[in-house]
Formats: structure tokens, C-alpha cells, sequence
């Protein structure tokens, strides 16, 4: 069931700002989680964490009225918090199909967001003609089998993959766990939904809660059966896209970090990636999407935009996706965390415009080899791929 409850409040200005916000209960009514929010203040739309209290985690507020009041207390915003822009700033730009997505958006959600099989609505900026395709709550106490699969199990970089790294909480979470093993390993873990769930284009948005230690990296990544394929041709290969990488080493705590790949993970290797600094990106839930059309990625942190691809490697290929945390030099010396330490995923989700479909090709079979020389080797990839995002301006 979902409830949305509708908050006014005057400022002293005398401007009425309206939050429209939604969220999912569980079936026992008592945990509430997964709360969104829109909110329009006189004629600017406002985006971002700090917008109605998108970054608070209400997963275990014990009444509608204890929760209420946490949510109106987090809608009185303070001056220069929500990253904001009106329609009169804003350069219209419409999609692939001709739609300006963001002034769509501020009509729809100004009169409030509709509800949707108890799922809210895209964000604002992604057209609202995209409609709910595929997802996952991670209710209940078991992973489902018929979405999601462990993934590379056995040794990977300088961790193990293995089954019990992956739990659901019993509170609507996936958590995907690094520990260390009375022999010394250090046991971590990966899923995805290869030959369960693949597809062309769309909005991809997880929500989740990143790892707190050094040492290892989580991610939320989209991968092609063909990488390593088709050489030069990453339209129809397919690319590895990296919606979020997050690492706590050095000044990469507060970093979303995005990433393309493609013509596999050897002397071929090609990758573009862009990163954007966050104040409070390692504090609590936030979302992480992107949106995927026939032309470009353009990616979000917390429903702003954070970086834009539109170059050679936009894939065509239908994808799967993949949640992870990987032990690695990249992410700094795993012996200095406190273990054991995990990731949080409360929900990822998919929506597609009803005119994208995905090609008429069977999945491969066998799993590209995502542990080349040029991947993720101790040095910082992004150095280089920045330097070449500028060549190519």
C-alpha cells in the first residue's frame, strides 16, 4: 500500500512550498522505508538529498504520526540546502522521443505524484512516458532466484566471492558483506540477473547505503554477455556502465565515481569516466541511476545529474545488472578496515519508454573476464580516462 501525505508550509517569505512524498510500508505496518519526495517551491523545481529529507532513512520509524513528524521536520528547508533551478534557467532539451522531459515533469509533479503498483513515479528529468519494467524491494527473507543469481564465485582480485556474503536483512535491505575467515581470506560477494533479466535502454536507479572501510568498493554496474567481442564495435558488443563505483580511500569518500568500458579488459581496453564530488555522499541512503537511450548515459546522484556520455560507446546490446563489493588495491589496503562491513541496496529498479525494446539476440552464455591488466589494477583509472574525456571535446 502506499501512502502519500502532503505537506504545506509558509516561510516567511510568504512562499508556499508543497513536498508530495511517497513511500512503502511493509506488510506488518510497522517499518517504512523507501521514502521519495518531490518538491516545488513557487515556480522552482528543487532536487537533491536535502530536498524533503530524501536523506534520512526511515526504515524503522513505529508509527504513521512518529514518522510524519520526522518528515515535516526534514521539509523546512534552510536557506542555499537544495540544489535548485528554475524552468526560466534551464535550456529546453527534448529526448528521443521528442519530449522536454524535465518541463513535463514539473507540471506533473506539481499537482503531485501518482501512484504506480505501489512504486513512485521516475524522477524529474526522465520523461514520465517511462513505465516500471522490473524490479526488486528485497522484501521478505530470501534473495529471489528468479531475479538475481551470485555471481563469479571462487577467488576475484584479492577477495572470494562467495554465497553467504549475500542476506537479505528481513527489512526490505540486500546487504552484501565483506568479512575475513579464521584462514586469513577475505570473503565478499556479487549478484546480478544475466539470463534472468537483460535489456536495451531505459532508467536504471538503485537506492542504497555504501560501505564505510577502505579496502574494498561496491558498485551498481550494467555489463554486456559480449564484452571482449565484436572489437571496435561497442554498439553492438555492448559496454561495461558503470552506474556508481564507490570507494572510502584517500579523497574518494565523498566521490560518485561512473565509468564506461569497452573492447574488453586487455591491450584493447577503452574507457571514458566521470566523477563529481558530494558532501555527504558516504552518510546514509542516496540514490544512484541512469538513464540509457540509443544515443547517450547521462547518470544521477540523488536525481541530479552528475555526468553525460554521448560518444562512440553507447551500447545497443541488451544488459544485466550487477551489484557488488570487490576487495581490491583500488580501493586501498583491505587489512586497515574494520571488518566485517557492507553495502546496503533497499530497492533497484527499471523503467522503459514502451518504444525501446531490446535486440532479438540469446544471451551468451559464458562470463566476460572483468579482471584485465587495465582494469582496476591498483592505480587510478579515472586519471587517465579523464584525460582522454578532454581529448575528445
Amino acid at each position: 500500500m502506499v501512502t502519500i501525505v502532503l505537506f504545506q508550509h509558509l516561510f516567511r517569505t510568504g512562499v508556499v512550498m508543497s513536498c508530495a512524498i511517497e513511500s512503502k510500508r511493509q506488510q506488518d505496518g510497522v517499518a517504512w522505508r523507501s521514502v521519495r519526495s518531490a518538491c516545488v517551491l513557487g515556480g522552482a523545481v528543487i532536487v537533491g538529498s536535502a530536498a524533503c529529507g530524501a536523506a534520512f532513512d526511515p526504515g524503522m520509524v513505529k508509527s504513521e504520526a512518529a514518522r510524519a513528524a520526522r518528515v515535516t521536520s526534514q521539509c523546512l528547508l534552510t536557506p542555499g540546502q537544495p540544489t535548485m533551478m528554475t524552468t526560466a534557467q534551464r535550456t529546453p532539451r527534448t529526448d528521443e522521443h521528442g519530449v522536454d522531459p524535465a518541463a513535463q515533469h514539473t507540471t506533473d509533479r506539481a499537482s503531485g505524484p501518482a501512484e504506480s503498483n505501489d512504486i513512485r513515479p521516475v524522477p524529474p528529468g526522465i520523461p514520465a512516458t517511462y513505465q516500471l519494467i522490473w524490479h526488486d524491494e528485497f522484501d521478505g527473507d530470501t534473495l529471489d532466484p528468479t531475479k538475481w543469481a551470485p555471481r563469479s564465485l571462487g577467488p576475484r582480485r584479492d577477495g572470494v566471492n562467495v554465497k553467504e556474503a549475500i542476506a537479505l536483512d528481513g527489512e526490505g535491505h540486500l546487504r552484501i558483506t565483506t568479512s575475513k575467515s579464521e584462514d586469513g581470506r577475505y570473503l565478499t560477494g556479487m549478484i546480478g540477473t544475466q539470463g534472468l533479466f537483460e535489456t536495451t535502454f531505459g532508467y536504471f536507479e538503485a537506492r542504497m547505503k555504501v560501505q564505510s572501510q577502505v579496502g574494498h568498493w561496491s558498485a551498481f554496474w550494467l555489463q554486456t554477455p559480449d564484452m571482449g567481442r565484436f572489437k571496435g564495435e561497442p554498439k553492438k558488443a555492448g559496454v561495461e556502465i558503470d552506474i556508481i563505483e564507490y570507494l572510502c580511500n584517500g579523497d574518494n569518500r565523498n566521490e560518485a565515481k561512473h565509468a564506461i568500458h569497452w573492447d574488453g579488459y586487455g591491450d584493447d581496453h577503452k574507457m571514458r569516466a566521470g566523477r563529481t564530488k558530494f558532501d555527504d555522499l558516504h552518510d546514509g541512503f542516496h540514490t544512484f541511476g541512469l538513464r540509457w537511450t540509443p544515443t547517450e548515459y547521462v547518470f544521477y546522484v540523488d536525481e541530479v545529474e552528475s555526468w553525460r556520455y554521448a560518444g562512440e560507446a553507447v551500447s545497443h546490446r541488451a544488459e544485466y545488472i550487477i551489484l557488488s563489493l570487490e576487495v581490491g588495491k583500488w580501493a586501498g589496503d583491505i587489512k586497515e578496515a574494520t571488518l566485517p562491513d557492507s553495502v546496503t541496496f533497499d530497492y533497484v529498479r527499471v523503467f522503459q519508454h514502451k518504444e525501446d525494446k531490446a535486440p532479438d539476440r540469446k544471451p551468451a552464455d559464458e562470463l566476460p573476464d572483468e579482471t584485465g591488466p587495465n582494469l582496476h589494477s591498483g592505480d587510478d583509472p579515472f586519471e587517465a580516462a579523464q584525460t582522454l574525456n578532454q581529448q575528445q571535446k
